[in-house]
């Protein structure tokens, strides 16, 4: 909802970052979860990546978790 609010204020795209703690049933303990919330002129394009590293989480997606997908895509 704040990422589209976002974007109908500016019309460009609104990305926004968070991140919480979560375990599956079947896990033994939780793990750290980071959420993109992205909203663009097609769709939401929302997007959760579950880690234990420790650094900030919009530097995670944007440069090792996109860099690692975009290297496979080269595969």
């Amino acid at each position: 909802m704040k990422a589209e609010a976002a974007y109908n204020e500016t019309y460009e795209k609104a990305k926004l970052f968070t991140e919480f703690r979560y375990a599956a049933g079947t896990w033994k303990y939780p793990r750290r979860v980071i959420a993109k919330a992205e909203f663009n002129r097609f769709a939401p394009n929302n997007r959760f990546i579950v880690t234990n590293l420790d650094d900030d989480g919009q530097y995670l997606y944007e440069k090792v978790y996109c860099a690692r997908g975009e290297m496979e895509n080269r595969i």
